[in-house]
């Protein structure tokens, strides 16, 4: 929106006196009344600021809790399967229903190329390979026996 300025002309006649010739001159002035161009702050600009400080602010804080959700929670990807990397200590029988839960299972290694994904991760894990059903007689989890070579 544009302010105008408003000027408003003032004749005024004046006789100056002690003037040599006693003379009349005449003598304009201008008067201007008080113009505001641009209005004063009400403070709109500083609380927009203030919004979009805050709006990064939460932002930045959302980013780093979805950072460490995803370090916690880590999946990785071998081939066309995805690999859950639990951060928790369990024992083998409590690691295996956390993957039941999660409709997976303990990771069945069954090529040298899945034994070396899994040495990527430098980790102490458990596997799928159990004796339960007969002390000595390993299995895996799927039922397969176990392969020596």
């Amino acid at each position: 929106m544009d302010d105008y300025v408003n000027k408003e002309v003032v004749e005024i006649d004046k006789v100056i006196e002690g003037n040599q010739n006693g003379a009349m001159r005449r003598v304009t002035t201008e008067t201007h009344p008080p113009v505001c161009i641009s209005p004063a702050p009400d403070g709109s600009g500083r609380r927009l600021y203030g919004m979009v400080a805050v709006s990064f602010g939460v932002l930045c804080v959302l980013q780093v809790a979805l950072n460490i959700s995803l370090r916690l929670v880590c999946w990785n990807k071998f081939e066309s399967c995805w690999y859950f990397v639990s951060s928790e200590i369990k024992t083998w029988s409590e690691s295996r229903q956390d993957c039941v839960e999660r409709g997976a299972d303990l990771v069945i290694v069954n090529s040298r190329e899945k034994q070396r994904f899994l040495f990527a991760f430098n980790k102490r894990a458990w596997i799928g390979l159990t004796d339960n059903e007969t002390e000595g007689s390993w299995k895996w989890v799927d039922g397969t026996p176990q392969i020596t070579r």
